[in-house]
């Protein structure tokens, strides 16, 4: 790869770095929140219409929903870079702006260490909910800190 290539590379991803920093996650509307709804939605019914409940049936209907799930993105994708010869420049550091986080992941560490240090055991299980999938009511302090820090990783 050339010099040139990685200097436009590692611009693209500090803008979207950047980007993370200042605008965090999207409050309304996240766009990867909505993918994995979407996602979802399309193999619930590519598994209920297409295929049965055999393990080909099953694979067969994960690789369907996934190309119905991802490819049209991939092409919208292209197609804004192929708008204008600088649309990359948007394009790229925009995908990468909504696929981190990071601001978000920081904002969720602390609302639950915050509780935590201050001993508020229920309010710090009640936090960690919001960014973990598994049940957090019978977690203890240790077991909190490490839902959290399992999310954040």
């Amino acid at each position: 790869m050339s010099l040139s290539l990685l200097l436009v590379l590692a611009v693209k991803m500090a803008a979207g770095l950047l980007a993370d920093r200042v605008f965090g996650e999207a409050r309304r509307f996240h766009p990867l929140v909505g993918f994995g709804r979407w996602a979802g939605w399309v193999e619930q019914v590519c598994r209920q219409l297409f295929f049965g409940t055999s393990e080909t049936g099953m694979r067969l209907a994960g690789l369907l929903a996934w190309a119905l799930a991802v490819l049209p993105w991939v092409a919208l994708a292209l197609w804004l870079r192929a708008l204008h010869p600088q649309a990359h420049w948007v394009v790229d550091s925009a995908l990468l702006y909504f696929a981190l986080g990071g601001r978000s992941l920081a904002e969720h560490a602390q609302a639950v260490a915050t509780p935590l240090a201050a001993g508020e055991l229920d309010a710090a299980r009640e936090r960690v909910g919001w960014i973990v999938s598994r049940d957090t009511r019978a977690l203890d302090t240790e077991g909190v800190a490490r839902a959290a820090t399992e999310s954040v990783l």
